[in-house]
């Protein structure tokens, strides 16, 4: 597999990067939802080693670059799952600044670990070594972060949700980024998971290679990783669509309370003046529209708490989750959408 067989060490970065020492720092946490306070200590009982040397490297502006698996074309790798395993306890131990054990770990799974440079030297980089796999990449931000996760699942597809995603987690600032890099119709076998979508062409189940829609992916195990590593976080997944306006929902269509996360973005959009915002679900403010919810979101429902995020839909809404889909004039206005979001999260 082309993934775990990358015969490059995990701390050699990208082309450009330098051995550099670095400054102490942890990972900070929010009041935990499920697993009481946080202390923004690491939550593993390993000693965290925050000031580990790591190679620096270039960040965000790689993430928003990044290359991979376009569509049709069969190069999407859908990991072993003990790669898979492997890469979730890597993800964890990033977050819980653990950098030897994210090295350790990144080596047997063909990734890297980077530390930025220069204004972002506060940022944490887990990058495949080779591009072609179609393997997700993750940033995590050191320190006291506002908790929100950013999610860019569809980059080749929902068109400038990558560079949208990138400047959301900088200008907010987020916690974390997780981007895919592959095009969500890159190969033609289903990924098991409930639901069908038009978006391949013909209307058929969603493929392997749509990670909104596969837990059989390294995009979805950091996601499980990150959102447990920060149990009060917000998760946010970035999407595009073709209608007019934004698309909001929790991943489930049930009414909710004016002060959750969505009634709170669906308030801050309409405040910024974005026009046609629409509701999943009723109180928000807006109109309630049921068009592109996210309820067959497999991140979202991990999130809401269903036992089988791939075919058991989830049983309610948990409020740390949030699914954004977006006209392309929406997705262009980035200051305004971020504008919206820092009133709405109080960053």
């Amino acid at each position: 597999m082309r993934l775990a067989a990358a015969a490059c060490h995990a701390v050699v970065c990208m082309a450009g990067c330098s051995e550099d020492g670095v400054r102490d720092a942890s990972i900070g946490g929010d009041a935990g939802a499920d697993a009481g306070a946080d202390t923004g200590a690491p939550s593993d009982t390993s000693v965290a080693d925050a000031a580990a040397p790591l190679p620096t490297c270039a960040v965000l502006s790689a993430v928003e670059g990044l290359t991979g698996p376009g569509r049709d074309s069969g190069e999407h790798v859908v990991p072993a799952p003990s790669t898979l395993d492997a890469f979730e306890q890597m993800t964890r131990a990033a977050a819980q600044a653990r950098y030897r054990d994210a090295a350790a770990l990144a080596d047997a799974v063909g990734y890297a670990v980077c530390r930025g440079e220069g204004a972002e030297a506060d940022l944490v980089y887990l990058h495949p070594l080779d591009s072609s796999t179609g393997a997700a990449h993750v940033v995590v931000r050191e320190g006291t972060a506002p908790g929100v996760i950013f999610e860019a699942p569809h980059p080749f597809y929902d068109t400038g949700t990558i560079s949208q995603s990138v400047a959301l987690f900088r200008d907010l600032p987020g916690r974390a980024l997780i981007a895919s890099a592959t095009h969500r119709c890159a190969n033609s076998a289903a990924s098991g998971c409930d639901g069908t979508t038009g978006a391949c062409g013909t209307t058929g189940p969603y493929r392997e290679s749509d990670v909104a829609h596969a837990t059989d992916s390294v995009f979805h195990r950091a996601h499980v990783a990150l959102s447990e590593a920060y149990p009060g976080d917000l998760a946010i997944s970035v999407h595009g669509m073709g209608g007019d306006g934004a698309s909001l929902s929790n991943g489930t269509t049930d009414a909710v309370a004016p002060d959750t996360p969505l009634a709170r973005i669906a308030a801050a959009f309409l405040s910024a003046g974005i026009t046609g915002v629409t509701s999943c679900s009723s109180g928000t403010g807006a109109p309630t529209e049921a068009r592109l919810c996210g309820t067959t979101n497999v991140q979202g429902r991990h999130l809401n708490g269903t036992a089988d995020a791939c075919t058991t839909s989830a049983p309610s809404a948990t409020e740390r989750f949030v699914h954004i889909e977006q006209s392309r004039a929406v997705r262009d206005d980035v200051p305004r959408v971020v504008s919206a979001l820092r009133v709405a999260l109080g960053f």
